[in-house]
Parts: structure tokens; C-alpha cells; sequence
């Protein structure tokens, strides 16, 4: 994991790990550590016992195939209703999941033309209820793309806002090294290896 560390950009070890878990484990490990046919794999059982098993690798193909038939780990649903005389409204993650969970980046993800047409409803239907409470309901929620949670903020906001005025990313030497060659980065994120 610290050698994947160096590759993946985010502000720490927890954050690493998310990212590492939507591009794919197997994906990350391949690109860092090439092909890889078996593995040693220690464990400790019930009783404390440590254990270490040889497994054969399979493909990441396959791999991906049986953690498509998981349950999703996050896939928040977007909904909307009325509490008595409160506006309830939750947005779900701020980028459009794949019902299957399976996360690629890719430009389906950030497409946020259903996403605003979700919250034109909403907030029509607030406006024409006259109602003046909101509760957004943010709980689970993961983050995701300015281009969905600004236009959100943008309906009840009284005078102009910004996310942030400056952008800083903290990369390695090894990172810097590794994207200097690379010519089209969405081709290594956004097709099968």
C-alpha cells in the first residue's frame, strides 16, 4: 500500500485509500508492480494463530466481474419530501453512480444535466409551496464534483459565492516521475487495461 501511496494524490493515508479503492486495488497493484501470478497471503485464524496461504492470481477482469455483483458501497439515493412544513432533500453524492457501483471515471460521471434537472424540481416545488425551511441532508455523502454541489448552493444562496480561491495539490518526486511520460492520462483511467 505505501508503494501506491506515492502515486495517488490526496491528503492522507484514509483519503488514499478511497481513491485507490475506485480506481481498483488490482488495477493500482498491476500498474505499480506489473503482473504479479500468485501471492503469499498471511492471515491469523480464531484462535490467534497466523497463517500463510499461497492463492493464485486471477484477472482483474474477473476480479471486478465478481465485485459488480457486490452491493455497492456507496450509491447514496437522491430524494426529496416534505415534513410537515420543512423541505427535506437529499442529494446524494455529488456525481452520478453507476447503479452497479462500479466507478470509472469517465465523462457519464460528472454530467450533471440530471442532477440540476433534480434540483430545478425540487426547489420549484419549495418556491411554489412557499416554504422556508430546508433541511439537506448530507449524512454518508462522499463529495464528488463542484459542478454538482455548487448549482445546489446556488438556489439558496443570498449573494455570490466560491468554493475556494486557490487549488494546491501535493505530489511526490515518484508521482511527478511517473505522470511527466504519460501523454493521455484519461486513457489509463478511462478504458480497460
Amino acid at each position: 500500500m505505501k508503494d501506491m501511496y506515492n502515486y495517488i494524490s490526496s491528503e492522507n493515508e484514509y483519503s488514499k485509500n478511497i481513491q485507490i479503492e475506485l480506481i481498483s486495488f488490482p488495477r493500482c497493484f498491476w500498474i505499480i508492480n506489473a503482473e504479479c501470478k500468485k501471492f503469499n497471503v498471511g492471515f491469523k485464524n480464531n484462535e490467534g494463530k497466523e497463517i500463510n496461504i499461497d492463492l493464485s492470481a486471477i484477472s482483474a477482469g474477473e476480479f471486478e466481474g465478481k465485485m459488480a455483483q457486490k452491493k455497492p458501497l456507496i450509491n447514496l439515493p437522491r430524494d426529496f419530501t416534505f415534513i410537515d412544513n420543512i423541505a427535506y432533500l437529499r442529494p446524494g453524492q455529488f456525481y452520478n453512480a453507476p447503479k452497479d457501483g462500479n466507478i470509472q471515471l469517465n465523462s457519464d460521471l460528472i454530467d450533471n444535466k440530471q442532477f440540476i434537472g433534480f434540483l430545478d424540481s425540487c426547489f420549484t416545488l419549495i418556491h411554489n409551496s412557499n416554504i422556508d425551511k430546508l433541511i439537506i441532508d448530507l449524512r454518508g455523502n462522499p463529495g464528488g464534483a463542484a459542478s454538482f454541489s455548487n448549482p445546489m448552493v446556488a438556489f439558496f444562496a443570498d449573494e455570490p459565492f466560491i468554493g475556494g480561491s486557490k487549488l494546491f495539490i501535493r505530489t511526490s518526486e515518484i508521482n511527478k516521475k511517473f505522470w511527466k511520460d504519460v501523454n493521455d492520462s484519461s486513457k489509463l483511467f478511462m478504458s480497460p487495461f
